[in-house]
């Protein structure tokens, strides 16, 4: 499974006037401001710490963080409404794909708003995946299929370099549930995604393997799995369905 998180741009930040116990109060500002630690900006760095803490000791150990990322990813429509409406200098254009045309978001925020608009990080894609990956890893594939569907319901998801990622977990999620037709679903959303590297194919395709054999369309899972090994060879496990086919239509494995 891949994760690439590219920061496109740092929010800008409004430093708040100190206020003394002994002054009058002010009247609220005419326009709208930005704490100055925005939403999206600290959910990045939860971000962050989940990519390491994964990148040291495995999926596990997110068993800490899921009340933070949970708390994160239900403030995602919140974040991105905040973003959208910006402070009294400019708004904000949310986006996790460094592929992407950020002037073509820049200019459909622009055209809403008549502001500037400055480029930040999305992190609600990558942290909706990491929430589903544990909850797979978890056996919990219910509460991994939930935070899955609120990551593929972001605006702008269509064009997240999560969003393979997110499909594929989610058939993974499905398979869990023996929801073969809904992984099946997942999976060849999840192929259709130009970008993918051959090795997410490879494992797509495994997956799509899978939820055919166990629809008993054997002949379309021989396919699947054997355009899995045609993108990943020696694999074990794909030559161990192949074999188990095989058998299935009464043929001897090579």
């Amino acid at each position: 499974m891949r994760f690439q998180i590219v920061l496109l741009a740092a929010a800008v930040a409004v430093v708040p006037l100190a206020v003394h116990a002994d002054e009058a109060p002010k009247p609220p500002p005419a326009t709208q401001t930005i704490a100055p630690d925005p939403p999206w900006v600290k959910d990045n760095a939860l971000l962050d710490a989940t990519i390491a803490s994964v990148r040291k000791g495995g999926i596990k150990t997110l068993a800490s963080r899921t009340a933070e990322l949970e708390r994160a990813l239900a403030g995602a429509g919140l974040s991105l409404a905040l973003a959208a409406a910006g402070d009294d200098k400019t708004t904000y254009a949310l986006s996790d794909n460094p592929t992407a045309s950020v002037h073509e978001i820049m200019a459909k925020a622009a055209d809403k708003t008549r502001k500037p608009v400055t480029a930040a990080f999305n992190p609600y894609p990558g942290i909706s995946f990491f929430l589903g990956s544990y909850y797979d890893a978890a056996g919990k594939p219910e509460d991994a299929l939930r935070a899955l569907d609120a990551g593929l319901a972001l605006p702008g998801i269509e064009a997240s370099s999560h969003r393979s990622d997110l499909l594929v977990e989610r058939g993974a999620a499905l398979s869990a549930l023996k929801r073969w037709q809904d992984a099946l679903a997942a999976y060849d959303d999840a192929l259709k995604i130009e970008s993918n590297t051959p090795a997410i194919n490879a494992y797509i395709q495994r997956g799509r393997g899978m939820a055919l054999a166990q629809m008993g369309r054997l002949k379309e899972a021989k396919v699947a799995y054997a355009d899995s090994e045609k993108l990943i060879s020696d694999d074990p496990e794909i030559r161990k369905q192949l074999e188990y086919i095989q058998r299935a239509q009464g043929q001897n494995p090579p």
